[in-house]
């Protein structure tokens, strides 16, 4: 914004002198990184005043994260790290948490508690002119206690009830190990 005297008709150039004079400012095509200069003046009544320079400088976006890293299938109330994948020393972070997590950083690492509620967490990357990139974005999916759930009878018999032993949400928990055991305490079957 220009400060005008009152009354004043705000010129606007693409140069130093001659042209033809704007009353709107000259918008930059933002997708073309460098510096852009242009020329102001004001006229009052009828006088016209020296111009004064503009300097425009667009800056390139920093690079958006490329990943972040970290576990996508985690449990409420833990404490969680995670990390951008391509880090550039050039920028700070801004990481996005859900409203019921907790964590504070603008590196590319953060170590979060994490919520109740399944959600998504995302980064973006702020250049040192206050540039932002487009955001990344990781979902996950938290784990309650009461996520799991073991049947604890089996009738293969082909009536269609309990014929399948089945562990409800394992899937939540890639790194474990199974154990059956009879009722003399013997192990029968074990899988990992």
């Amino acid at each position: 914004s220009i400060d005008a005297l009152p009354g004043a008709t705000v010129n606007w150039y693409t140069q130093a002198v001659g042209g033809v004079a704007k009353v709107t400012p000259l918008i930059p095509n933002t997708s073309v990184v460098g510096t852009i200069f242009c020329y102001v003046s004001q006229t009052v009544n009828g006088a016209e005043s020296d111009r004064a320079e503009v300097i425009i400088a667009v800056h390139a976006l920093p690079e958006q994260p490329t990943a972040i890293e970290g576990n996508n299938f985690i449990a409420a109330g833990t404490t969680q790290a995670y990390s951008v994948v391509n880090s550039s020393s050039e920028v700070t972070y801004n990481w996005i948490l859900p409203a019921d997590w907790t964590g504070i950083s603008t590196t590319k690492d953060i170590s979060v508690v994490v919520g109740t509620k399944d959600s998504t967490i995302g980064v973006a990357a702020l250049s040192t002119f206050g540039c932002v990139s487009p955001i990344q974005e990781l979902a996950v999916r938290v784990v309650m206690e009461d996520d799991i759930e073991i049947y604890n009878s089996l009738s293969p018999n082909g009536d269609g009830e309990n014929d399948v032993f089945r562990i409800r949400n394992i899937d939540f928990y890639p790194e474990n190990a199974l154990s059956i055991f009879n009722r003399w305490g013997i192990e029968v079957y074990r899988v990992n």
